[in-house]
Formats: structure tokens, sequence, C-alpha cells
């Protein structure tokens, strides 16, 4: 297996509430503990998405928001050269995760994301390879 990235963690955060809080914690070969790469990213997002607690009433509203957040920008998280993108599955997992976010409301996360400068190849040519859609067509 490769070596797993290394993501900082912003927010604080507490998985006590987690079902299986114990797939948040990786042990390395050398005994040390880190966080998955997936939690870390998951837990970053929160801020930008504000929303500070995943709960079984919102999966479908927290990956909304990240399935559009990185649509616009791009992911955060890669291995190696290969984007990942979060699923709805990865947020399902990790209901009973709190995190110190502000909490937006869905106007107000609208309002944020139509405020980013979005780089030239960002999420929505991520996606595709680094081309257009009508580029990888022809």
């Amino acid at each position: 297996m490769s070596q797993l990235p290394r993501i900082p963690i912003v927010p604080k955060w507490s998985a006590h509430a987690v079902e299986d809080w114990d797939r948040i914690l990786l042990r390395e070969p050398s005994g040390e503990t880190q966080v998955n790469p997936v939690s870390a990213v998951i837990i970053n997002y929160t801020l930008m998405i504000g929303i500070d607690e995943i709960t079984p009433d919102n999966v479908d509203e927290v990956f909304m928001r990240v399935a559009a957040l990185e649509a616009i920008c791009g992911t955060i998280f890669h291995l190696g050269d290969h984007p990942l993108f979060i699923t709805r599955e990865d947020v399902l997992m990790h209901v009973g995760l709190r995190t110190e976010a502000h909490r937006k409301t869905l106007d107000e996360f609208w309002r944020g994301l139509r405020s980013v400068s979005i780089p030239i190849g960002a999420g929505h040519l991520e996606a595709n390879g680094g081309v257009t859609a009508l580029d990888a067509w022809k």
C-alpha cells in the first residue's frame, strides 16, 4: 500500500458519536496514529460548506454541498495524480462527526460559492482529465 497523504486538519472536531469512529483513525506501520485522509478532507470541508455536524437528517445536504464545492473548485484530495471525490457513502460513514464550523444557511453557502474565484482548470476540468467535454469528445 502506498504512503497515505497527510492532510492538515483546520477545525477542532469530535468523532465520539460516529458509529465506526475507529475507521477515522489509521495506525501506520511505525505505530503512529493519523486521521484517515478521507475523514480529514470531510472535516476540513465542514468549514467551507457551513455545516458543523453530520446527522442522519442532513447527510444528503452535506453531500450536495460537498459535491457542489468539488464540482466548481475541484477536490482537495488526490492520491498521486488521481483526484478523489467524496461520495455520499463517505459522508454517511461520518454521521455523528462534529466540528467548530460556522453554520451557513443554504442561501449563504450558495452566495459564498458564487463569490469564489475559480482558477482555470479547477473542478470542472479536473473530472475530465484536464480537458473540456468538447475536446474530449473530438
